[in-house]
C-alpha cells in the first residue's frame, strides 16, 4: 500500500469531477442491475466445498458465481504476523474476529514459493478452527514471477483444502507476461474447477500504465480480481470523497480488465496518517456492496471493536 497520497493525472481529475457532478454513470451501475440479489451481500462466510462448477478455468471472462458460491459477506485480512503466532493465538484470534461480526478470515499463509503451514493437515486444522467459530477461511499467499510454478502449486493445495484461494500479485509481475501465463497454466492443470481470486493494486492503469502488467494473461485463468481500493491514500478521496475514489479505481480496473470482469473489493482502514474516520469506513463498506461480491478489509493488525463495527455497519 502506498505510504503517501498519490497524485492523479488530468484524466483522473476529470473523471472525479464527472462522478461528483453526476454527469457520468459508473460502469458498475449497469452491472449491479444484472446481478441484483447475488450471494455476495449475504452473511455466512465461506461455504464448505460442494460440487464443482463448470466454466471455471481458462478462456472465460471470470466467474463471480463460482466465487459467490464459496465466499460470502465481509472478511478480514491477517498479514505477516500470522506466521509468528502460535496455534493457540490463531484460534483465539479467529474467535475475536467472529466476535467482531466478520464473516470470513483471509490470513497470509506463505509466499515466494514456500508455505507457513508444515503440512496439509496443519492447514486443514487452521481451516477447521475458523469454521468451528463460524468463520469462513480463505488463505492467501504472495506470488512473484521467480516462484510462479511453485506458487501455483501451493494455491492449488490451498484451493483443494479450502474450496477457494486468493493470490496477491503486484509490482513484481510488471512485464512478466510469461510468468503470469505459467502460473495460470500450472494452477489450472491441478485445479481446473477451483475458483481463484487475484488481489493487487486498486488503480492498475495509473500504477503500471497500459500494457505494462500482464492483465490479459491474468484474466484468462483467474475468476476475479480483488482491487485494493485503499482510498485513504488517494488524492481523489480527499478532494471528492469515498464514492468518487472507489469509482475512480473501478474505472482504472475497467481499462485494465474489461467492463465485465468480476471485481471483489478490498478496502483498507488506513489513511496516510492513521485510521480513516469511522463514517468513511462505513461508507466504503456499504458502497462496496454494490459490486455483489465478497468484501475484504485490510487488516487485523489495526483492528478493534469500534473500527470493526464501522466496517460491518
Amino acid at each position: 500500500m502506498s505510504s503517501q497520497r498519490e497524485q492523479r493525472s488530468d484524466f483522473g481529475a476529470g473523471r472525479e469531477r464527472a462522478v461528483v457532478d453526476g454527469c457520468a454513470v459508473p460502469r458498475r451501475d449497469v452491472l449491479r442491475a444484472a446481478v441484483a440479489g447475488a450471494a455476495g451481500i449475504v452473511a455466512g462466510g465461506l461455504a464448505r466445498p460442494t460440487a464443482t462448477l463448470a466454466a471455471v478455468g481458462g478462456g472465460h471472462d471470470g466467474n463471480l458465481g463460482a466465487i459467490d458460491k464459496h465466499l460470502r459477506g465481509t472478511g478480514l485480512f491477517i498479514g505477516n504476523e500470522f506466521e509468528e503466532w502460535t496455534n493457540s493465538t490463531r484460534r483465539s484470534v479467529f474467535s475475536r474476529i467472529h466476535g467482531w461480526k466478520f464473516n470470513f478470515v483471509c490470513p497470509k499463509v506463505g509466499g515466494y514459493g514456500r508455505t507457513w503451514y508444515s503440512s496439509d493437515s496443519e492447514l486443514r486444522d487452521w481451516r477447521n478452527w475458523a469454521h468451528d467459530v463460524g468463520l469462513g477461511f480463505v488463505p492467501f499467499i504472495y506470488s512473484v514471477p521467480e516462484s510462479s510454478t511453485r506458487d501455483a502449486e501451493i494455491c492449488s493445495e490451498i484451493g483443494t483444502d479450502c474450496g477457494i484461494v486468493v493470490v496477491d500479485m503486484e509490482v513484481e509481475y510488471r512485464g512478466a507476461n510469461s510468468a503470469m501465463a505459467n502460473f495460470g497454466a500450472v494452477y489450472r492443470k491441478h485445479s481446473p474447477n477451483t475458483p481463484i481470486i487475484v488481489t493487487g493494486l486498486g488503480d492498475p492503469i495509473y500504477a503500471y500504465g497500459a500494457g505494462r502488467w500482464p492483465f490479459k494473461e491474468m484474466v484468462y485463468w483467474a475468476d476475479g480480481y480483488s482491487p485494493q481500493w485503499y482510498y485513504g491514500v488517494w488524492s481523489v478521496y480527499y478532494e471528492s470523497g469515498v464514492k468518487a475514489a472507489i469509482n475512480w479505481g473501478d474505472y482504472s480496473c475497467a481499462q485494465a480488465f474489461g467492463d465485465n470482469f468480476p471485481l471483489i473489493p478490498a478496502l483498507s482502514i488506513y489513511d496516510d496518517t492513521g485510521i480513516l474516520p469511522l463514517r468513511d469506513l462505513t461508507t466504503g463498506e456499504n458502497y462496496a456492496k454494490n459490486w455483489k461480491a465478497p468484501i475484504f478489509w485490510w487488516e487485523y493488525g489495526g483492528m478493534n471493536a469500534s473500527i470493526a463495527a464501522a466496517c460491518r455497519a
